[in-house]
């Protein structure tokens, strides 16, 4: 597994106890609801726990937001209502099944008004829908009437569960599992988004988290922390694991905020890297000097002897010499990596988590007014190729190829 940067020495318990000690006392849910858009009389309460929050003439007054217009499906919903904050992820399955084909429904997470941190519960809250989902999938549970019978009993025990303990683990089905954890956003801010063609990287080596430690996480951890490679990008664990990308993100995401891992650009040879302020750090410390000639060994077994092992001078004028108007594939065939022994791929990996090298990204721009395809429309400078193969569901790499092919785009690199 590769990995880099300094040891990190928060757990994840310690990492909550930091932040606690910082924010003061978790706010406590006040309630969670769950919806259904009825045929015959529109969105309702089917439940509430643990008592009812929002009576039959409130409810009416902002249903139509928590049960919203389609475009509104599959999306986080956030509504200040009265004295709460309500959350939610509305869902609308289809199947010949259900009437009109169509079942909507929507679990929903209420906290109070003046929560500042509220943002804290909303991976939860996209989690529970996506467990919903695969239980309805499963065995009909939210729309078959002896199964729906359980839904409040698992409502009440997810309530009690992260008020209690700040999460739960729950058993519903022989294949379905409930594994829900508190994740507190860093001083209060919404956590760092994640793109599927990020790679996550143990912050050291060995990785932070022991055997031990991954056998008491939950399954979708268990299958994800040992495809961590440095490497392989979300996107590509996904598909090695055979689970939704977005799951994967959340997972990935969760492991970020413990300081188990760190998250640089997928590497191209294609992107341009470039240094920042930040080499100076390099120069002067020589503890970072001796983890970097360590790091960008190409095995275990390189530098066996001293003549193998290119002088950080030799490293460090490599870095200066990365700069804009160069592509890495264009920089490697100027400085002969092979004859200095080391990796390429992890001399990159280095200075971008250690924040002295950056990626410039690539925004594709058309330029010829008169090209009215799809990806024209997308290609006006504004989106970088990663957002834009995340939308056609290809690799940047390819995306990039295709597009270069053609003599209507140009490229912009910041």
């Amino acid at each position: 597994m590769a990995s880099t940067s300094t040891a990190i020495n928060f757990t994840m318990n310690e990492a909550m106890n930091s932040f606690l000690s910082e924010i003061g006392e978790i706010p406590k849910l006040e309630g969670i609801i769950y919806a259904e858009f009825d045929t015959n009389t529109g969105p309702v309460i089917r439940y509430q726990v643990p008592r009812e929050i929002f009576p039959t003439q409130r409810w009416r007054t902002f249903s139509n937001a928590v049960i919203p217009r389609r475009e509104m499906f599959n999306k986080l919903i956030k509504i200040a209502f009265h004295d709460y904050k309500v959350m939610g992820h509305p869902v609308c399955l289809k199947h010949r099944r259900y009437p009109r084909g169509d079942f909507i429904f929507n679990l929903c997470f209420v906290v109070s008004k003046d929560s500042t941190i509220d943002c804290m519960y909303e991976p939860l809250v996209q989690k529970c829908s996506q467990y919903l989902v695969e239980l309805e999938r499963e065995c009909w549970f939210l729309s078959k009437s002896a199964a729906k019978r359980k839904m409040p009993r698992l409502m009440r025990k997810i309530f009690k569960g992260i008020n209690n303990n700040a999460g739960c683990e729950l058993a519903v089905t022989k294949a379905t599992t409930f594994y829900l954890k508190l994740c507190p956003s860093f001083h209060g801010k919404e956590p760092p988004k994640i793109s599927k063609y990020m790679v996550p990287m143990f912050t050291r080596n060995p990785p932070p988290i022991s055997a031990e430690q991954i056998h008491k996480m939950d399954i979708l951890s268990r299958k994800i922390i040992p495809h961590i490679d440095g490497v392989r990008c979300i996107k590509e664990i996904s598909n090695v694991i055979e689970i939704e990308s977005d799951l994967v993100e959340r997972c990935v995401q969760n492991l970020h905020f413990y300081g188990c891992i760190t998250l640089v650009p997928l590497f191209m040879y294609s992107n341009t890297y470039v240094t920042t302020e930040k080499l100076h750090n390099l120069y002067t410390d020589g503890r970072m000097q001796e983890e970097c000639l360590e790091f960008i060994k190409r095995t275990q077994n390189d530098w066996s002897t001293d003549e193998k092992r290119p002088t950080f001078p030799q490293i460090f004028r490599l870095y200066a010499s990365l700069k804009t108007g160069y592509t890495l594939k264009e920089w490697v065939g100027r400085i002969e990596p092979d004859m200095l022994n080391f990796d390429v791929r992890k001399f990159i990996q280095f200075g971008l988590c250690r924040g002295f090298v950056r990626k410039l990204s690539v925004y594709p721009f058309c330029k010829n007014p008169n090209n009215t395809s799809r990806i024209a429309t997308f290609c006006n400078g504004s989106r970088p190729v990663e957002d834009i193969a995340i939308h056609y569901r290809c690799s940047p790499f390819d995306l990039l190829s295709m597009l270069q092919k053609h003599k209507d785009f140009v490229y912009i690199s910041k």
